[in-house]
């Protein structure tokens, strides 16, 4: 896996904001991509707000990238920051990301890289909204946010 520094930029969201397990996160995106007639511009976006191995519940926000306004409550927008990130790209099954995950903090310790301990994960080819697909040919973008070095 090829590890590298980018520029994310700053992106227009609609989103739903989530608590609970990881796994079922997915069940909002039916919500935010009706909310916005299904136009979205980019692919869906998890960004991680806890960082807490211990806890089995995580709190994000699960972001589709779009320029309509939502139309359902609980539906919000946003812009995303402009950010600097250590990013990976996955090709596998969900249930195998904490392996890149493991990847990316030896990368962060070994090179003494700065991280705020954010994470988003880039849906970039997954499951289709009828289909389940293949998940060895699912495709994920891991970003560890950069801190800010001012």
């Amino acid at each position: 896996m090829e590890i590298e520094i980018k520029e994310i930029e700053s992106t227009r969201v609609a989103y739903m904001r989530y608590v609970g397990l990881p796994q079922k996160a997915t069940s909002c995106l039916p919500k935010i991509f009706k909310s916005i007639k299904g136009k979205s511009s980019g692919a869906p976006i998890f960004y991680y707000l806890t960082n807490d191995p211990n806890k089995k519940e995580v709190e994000m926000e699960i972001c589709v990238p779009t320029e309509e306004t939502p139309n359902q409550s609980g539906v919000e927008v946003k812009i995303l920051p402009h950010e600097k990130v250590l990013s990976t790209t996955w090709i596998g099954p969900y249930t195998k990301l904490s392996q890149a995950y493991q990847i990316l903090m030896d990368y962060v310790d070994e090179h003494q890289i700065p991280v705020t301990g954010i994470a988003k994960e880039v849906y970039i080819k997954g499951p289709g909204m009828l289909m389940m697909g293949n998940p060895n040919k699912y495709v994920t973008e891991i970003h560890f946010i950069l801190k800010n070095e001012e």
